[in-house]
């Protein structure tokens, strides 16, 4: 019984940590847009959206001013 309350438990933790897609809403100036984080964990996803993440976001080629904006993880 202990082994197989082990396992589950440690395949929660498993699932819980996997990455997956996470859409990135931002409003700036009264518009707002979206962009997806492709295969991502969310803390790094947040990050990046937060504007706290490595490098800079572009979406469709167009660097996105992520200083200015207030965008949230959704």
């Amino acid at each position: 019984m202990k082994k197989v309350l082990l396992v589950a438990v440690a395949g929660m933790f498993v699932l819980a940590s996997c990455k997956k897609d996470y859409t990135c809403e931002c409003t700036e100036s009264g518009l707002v847009y979206k962009y997806t984080l492709t295969e991502s964990r969310k803390a790094a996803a947040a990050a990046v959206c937060e504007g706290k993440g490595i490098g800079g976001v572009k979406v469709d080629g167009v660097s996105v001013p992520q200083e200015e904006s207030n965008c949230s993880l959704k």
